[in-house]
């Protein structure tokens, strides 16, 4: 079995208390996850226009390569959604000793 087929099967991340994550590849064949998260809007604005291509979050959620995001964008100031939105898929998850422990960096890339 190589490198690849390995990753495709389930890749967990130790963090640094040697406490496996949830954060795992998707494989061929698993269901797709929607994941509907708030995003201020520097960042939000940042993600619709294409400048940032990743998402750094708790790993609170099973996030896999595949999943769903929708990015409501969050007022912090007024305390509410703005009603903007943006739809992206997770296409890739860092893992490993680079990885920031308890934290979930995702590379996403925008769909409609």
């Amino acid at each position: 079995m190589g490198q690849q087929t390995d990753s495709k099967m389930q890749l967990l991340k130790t963090t640094k208390n040697n406490q496996i994550s949830n954060c795992q590849p998707l494989p061929n064949n698993a269901p797709i996850t929607v994941h509907d998260l708030k995003i201020w809007p520097q960042y939000f604005e940042a993600v619709r226009d294409g400048r940032k291509t990743f998402e750094l979050r708790k790993w609170d959620r099973d996030y896999k390569e595949g999943d769903r995001l929708i990015l409501r964008e969050y007022d912090p100031i007024m305390e509410d959604f703005t009603g903007e939105k943006v739809r992206a898929v997770i296409t890739y998850i860092l893992t490993g000793p680079h990885a920031p422990a308890s934290m979930c960096l995702m590379s996403i890339r925008v769909v409609a």
